[in-house]
């Protein structure tokens, strides 16, 4: 190997995590989700003995349904708090972020209250329709989550967040223990979850009370002003992000429609132990790499080494996860939690591709946002939604196998993804930095 030689060394393995202020911020972050998952992972071998395939398929459905629209009940005006050229101006979009998170939270209501019969049955799924009612509390709590998230992010506060994140999974734990043992049933899991939401949401707030002083002057005068400055986002952020979460949370309404209860659980369970914990490792070198590369783009500097930088440390750990799941899945999940989730590995290995591929495109896709460029990139993945949606749903419809069927959308999805990432690539060496730079 010659010293000119760029084959991917141990040294440049090291120098991915070497000291950095964007290293430092990233772990900041990662420690508060590697703490917040350990206790999942303590408790994942007790949880699954205590609770049923059928009662985390109730879990999964309460879950997509909160995951799919949260993310866009604030407009995805909490994407625009980063971007903001003052502090005050992000203030005043983090008020007029929750500020359309409550309204909206609060028209579901009458929709939760009239249809959570029809809409239990519609999903083949009548155990759900009772707890439908605190879909409404939810979505508001996981907004909110994500504006204050927003906002501490800005500010690089983000021990906040990761303390956040800590106390979260620590009453969602606490209370499935609890209410496991005195029988429950998917009952625990979604009072689990609510209970989390509500602390980590309390903590933020606490925190951001404390450092009020720093929000400046807030008026709906001005919210109104800096909704008309990110329009962009309502128009072309929202949708795109609604499709995503459409195309992750479609699998939760389609698969209890075609396949046998359990599926839906054992799905459920492998996305909890193997897709949790990637999506939050992946937000939160995600929220790091936004505001470093707005800050890099606005002040001329090429932001295709500090991609690139994130791209290879998200493959490193990519590379690692899909080995170990492809060759191990299915002991590791029967050996762990029971031998009733076997069948949790099994989808473990055959989808791992796709979970790893997405882990590497939530945080690489926020150059889009940087380049202002939501347009194309909601175009792009409403083709990549609309496409895996369909072959899954045909392919379950014609065979009937979920093995099947989890096999060809991730083939399909996978090579999709490495696509897009590769587009994203090409852009961000094309543009490179800000025309505005300078002005």
């Amino acid at each position: 190997m010659t010293n000119g030689s760029k084959v991917f060394s141990i040294d440049k393995i090291k120098s991915l995590f070497s000291h950095s202020e964007f290293t430092r911020n990233v772990l900041t972050l990662m420690s508060g989700t590697t703490f917040a998952h350990a206790i999942p992972f303590i408790i994942s071998p007790i949880v699954s003995r205590l609770y049923t395939p059928e009662d985390f398929g109730v879990l999964g459905i309460y879950t997509a349904i909160v995951l799919l629209f949260s993310p866009v009940v604030a407009g995805t005006y909490d994407q625009a708090i980063i971007l903001a050229k003052e502090d005050s101006d992000g203030a005043n979009i983090t008020a007029l972020s929750v500020l359309i998170a409550f309204v909206i939270s609060v028209l579901v209501i009458p929709i939760v209250l009239f249809f959570s019969d029809h809409i239990g049955v519609l999903l083949n799924t009548p155990d759900v329709s009772a707890w439908l009612v605190f879909i409404p509390l939810s979505l508001f709590l996981v907004s909110s989550y994500n504006i204050f998230s927003g906002w501490f992010t800005r500010l690089k506060k983000f021990n906040h967040v990761a303390n956040s994140q800590f106390i979260q999974t620590a009453g969602i734990g606490t209370v499935n223990l609890g209410l496991g043992y005195l029988q429950f049933g998917s009952a625990g899991l979604v009072i689990g979850r609510i209970t989390g939401q509500s602390l980590s949401v309390i903590m933020l707030v606490h925190a951001l009370w404390k450092e009020r002083r720093k929000t400046g002057s807030i008026s709906l005068h001005r919210m109104m002003a800096e909704a008309r400055r990110h329009q962009d986002f309502p128009r072309y952020t929202m949708p795109r992000v609604f499709l995503d979460g459409l195309s992750r949370s479609s699998m939760f309404f389609i698969i209890p429609a075609l396949f046998a209860p359990g599926v839906l659980g054992s799905y459920t369970w492998m996305a909890k132990i193997i897709g949790a914990p990637l999506s939050l490792i992946g937000l939160a070198v995600g929220k790091v790499f936004y505001q470093r590369a707005a800050d890099a783009f606005n002040s001329g500097e090429d932001i295709w080494p500090i991609l690139k930088r994130v791209l290879l440390m998200l493959s490193a750990i990519a590379v690692i996860v899909v080995f170990v799941m492809v060759a191990f899945g299915p002991s590791i999940f029967s050996f762990a939690f029971g031998e009733k989730w076997r069948e949790a590995g099994i989808y473990a290995r055959i989808l791992s591709p796709w979970f790893l591929t997405n882990f590497i495109v939530i945080p690489v896709s926020q150059t889009m946002l940087v380049f202002d460029k939501q347009k194309k990139f909601f175009l792009a993945m409403a083709g990549y939604n609309l496409v895996t949606i369909v072959i899954f749903t045909a392919t379950g419809v014609l065979s009937s196998d979920a093995e099947l069927s989890f096999t060809v959308l991730s083939l399909t999805a996978t090579t999709l993804l490495i696509g897009i990432i590769l587009w994203l690539i090409s852009i961000t060496r094309r543009i490179r930095t800000s025309p505005r730079a300078g002005e």
